[in-house]
């Protein structure tokens, strides 16, 4: 049985609140803490993503989706200079679920909420994700995830025979389709934490360099962060995510090194420095190594590609 199907005994969805978004330039938005896990897919435009936890804002656009795992407080905005309101205030502009506000500029338009759980069925797998998951939903997947949020929305205007006991379920649906899109994005390595749920010392690892990775880590202290001796801790990561703990840490840090390359105007050795690394040299030597190029190439042919 694949991981996913493995993890599915343990998740039961109740319901998903959401709210279409359609903001126009400039725009920003604060949401408060909610202990139930959110969500969003950016369909057309894009924005920025900072969240309470995570250590820098993220560039969103057309088709990326993020989920944050523990309703942690967050921010979206056309630019990371924009102004906030708060998300409760604005509710009085809602018609149906549809927000519309802005000050008239390049469109944004997005679907956001939230997931909730049954009781005692809230996945472990949400305990151990980084405070903000987020990667970008394929053009294949993309009109999938629209359907079944369509879907969602008609059966909750209906009110029908039977309908809660559909949008349950449909609910569930959608949240499964998104967990699916991260693992296929290939991303942090989405099955390794799939794997690491019934091992909360192993996940409480992967959290740390997910959400940690410039730090000097080492397995000593790894091992130290979990109460385990270097041998055994070391034995028992390979053993459940697939690969040594400094070849993850390595994978970790390429991972951010190249969305930084992407995302960001930050020099080479910014970039070095912001993913753990000490120099410059050491940096292009772990990038080539993992990638077959250097990071300045990378960046160039990422630049081109996107000018296309």
């Amino acid at each position: 049985m694949d991981p996913l199907s493995d993890f599915l005994p343990a998740m039961r969805v109740k319901a998903a609140a959401y709210t279409r978004l359609e903001a126009t330039a400039p725009w920003g938005l604060d949401f408060d803490a909610y202990h139930h896990a959110k969500f969003g897919i950016i369909l057309q435009g894009e924005c920025w993503i900072s969240v309470q936890g995570a250590t820098e804002s993220i560039a969103l656009t057309t088709g990326s989706c993020y989920l944050l795992p523990r309703g942690n407080p967050f921010t979206l905005r056309d630019s990371q200079a924009t102004p906030l309101v708060n998300f409760e205030d604005m509710l009085h502009l809602l018609e149906g679920r549809v927000l519309r506000f802005g000050g008239g500029g390049p469109l944004m338009t997005m679907i956001g909420g939230r997931f909730i759980f049954a009781e005692g069925h809230t996945p472990s797998l949400l305990n151990i994700l980084p405070n903000l998951v987020h990667f970008k939903v394929s053009d294949a997947e993309l009109p999938a995830l629209q359907a079944t949020m369509q879907l969602l929305a008609a059966e909750a205007q209906a009110s029908g025979l039977g309908s809660q006991r559909m949008i349950d379920r449909i609910a569930e649906i959608f949240f499964l389709q998104t967990l699916r899109a991260y693992i296929n994005a290939g991303e942090n390595q989405a099955v390794a934490w799939l794997g690491a749920v019934a091992d909360q010392q192993i996940a409480k690892v992967l959290r740390l360099l997910h959400e940690d990775a410039q730090q000097a880590w080492s397995v000593e202290s790894l091992a130290k962060q979990v109460g385990m001796s270097r041998s055994v801790f070391a034995q028992r990561f390979k053993i459940v995510v697939g690969e040594a703990p400094m070849e993850y840490l390595t994978r970790c840090r390429i991972h951010k090194a190249t969305r930084l390359l992407r995302e960001s105007n930050m020099s080479i050795g910014e970039i070095a420095h912001a993913s753990g690394y000490e120099s410059d040299v050491s940096f292009n030597k772990a990038f080539k190594r993992r990638l077959g190029i250097s990071p300045g190439k990378f960046r160039s042919s990422e630049s081109e590609a996107g000018t296309a």
